[in-house]
């Protein structure tokens, strides 16, 4: 069997030619036209061209990945940060906060129920005097 006919390929399209007649024309229509030609060439080669790059580019990627992988766990992580609390309370400001704010809750629970106690027997007063 024999292969089919390849296709025509499209030419880039051009305006038809103007008719011919008496009247003069004072600006030639041919000017604006040849523009659009120029860029409609370089679209089949940038289609062509891509293809090739990604395949001849997928291999070094790949090796290039792997070496980089290797370097990676060789270098040490970075140093953590030591802060001299030997000095210090030995508590760090979180917790020293915590117990700040636990120990002023517990100092109102504290006056509360001496308040409500207080107020308790001042009643208990007035009730028994009537």
């Amino acid at each position: 069997m024999q292969p089919p006919p390849p296709s025509p390929i499209p030419q880039a399209i051009t305006p038809p030619p103007p008719p011919q007649s008496t009247i003069p024309i004072p600006f030639p229509p041919l000017s604006p036209p040849p523009s659009p030609p120029p860029p409609s060439p370089p679209p089949p080669p940038i289609q062509r061209s891509p293809p090739p790059p990604p395949r001849a580019l997928a291999s070094p990627p790949q090796s290039n990945r792997h070496q980089p992988r290797r370097l990676r766990p060789p270098s040490p992580p970075p140093p953590a940060r030591v802060f001299k609390q030997s000095d210090k309370s030995g508590l760090n400001t979180g917790k020293t906060v915590g117990l700040v704010f636990a120990g002023f809750a517990a100092i109102l629970q504290i006056c509360v129920v001496a308040f409500l106690v207080f107020k308790r027997k001042q009643l208990l007063r007035m009730t028994h005097t009537y």
